[in-house]
């Protein structure tokens, strides 16, 4: 039992490390040179003419 209180004790001194090794993951994941095309597809989801209205895109 003791172990589980030392894990968590050094878990809680570094949460802000954690959380910000996490946040630039995925800042480095978005921004990964392969993702381009996917992220630019999309963005153009919103624009898209679904029911067949003639005012957007296809």
């Amino acid at each position: 039992m003791e172990i589980l209180q030392e894990i968590a004790g050094f878990l809680r001194g570094y949460w802000g490390l954690w959380l910000m090794m996490l946040f630039v993951g995925l800042v480095l994941w978005t921004l990964r040179p392969g993702g381009r095309r996917k992220y630019d597809e999309a963005s153009q989801i919103p624009l898209r003419d679904e029911n067949g209205n003639g005012n957007g895109k296809e």
